[in-house]
């Protein structure tokens, strides 16, 4: 994979040809195998369009994608663990209000360095990400996807 240097300077010069009117394409000065190299590190088939649009938008990301504001926090699957420990103990309990229900979390070794009042106000938001993964995993059981949500973000 080539330095961050290395990548400012070629994006810095296809970004002039295209300005210039030049075609970005497979040419003498492209490495007709660096498309291949991209998509078989992604596991993706070069010659399926619909990968070669994912690996763009993957590609696009990574070089001019935002990064997330403030500092990195976990793995990004914080809300759907919690999300998951909810559905768990629900199904255990049965429904709870959310006060009693953030109280009974924050006892959990998971959750033992946050406050109540700080779980209960997450929950709407990880029970609507249990609903988009839930949605997202339509075909298999939570108990078949759930296992990868929950392992510890440290």
């Amino acid at each position: 994979m080539a330095t961050l240097g290395t990548v400012k300077g070629r994006l810095e010069w296809y970004r002039r040809d295209t300005e210039a009117g030049c075609k970005i394409g497979p040419s003498g000065i492209m490495d007709p195998d660096s498309l291949r190299r991209a998509a078989e590190y992604f596991g993706l088939n070069p010659k399926d369009t619909a990968d070669l649009i994912s690996l763009a938008h993957t590609l696009a990301d990574v070089v001019f994608g935002k990064p997330e504001r403030g500092r990195p926090r976990g793995d990004g699957n914080r809300l759907i663990r919690l999300a998951l420990h909810l559905h768990y103990f629900e199904q255990r309990v049965g429904r709870l209000a959310d006060t009693a229900l953030a109280k009974e979390l924050a006892q959990m070794p998971d959750y033992k360095h946050q406050k109540w009042e700080s779980l209960r106000k997450q929950l709407p938001a990880a029970r609507r990400a249990f609903e988009d993964t839930q949605a997202m995993f339509r075909d298999f059981p939570v108990e078949e996807w759930a296992p990868a949500f929950l392992q510890s973000d440290e």
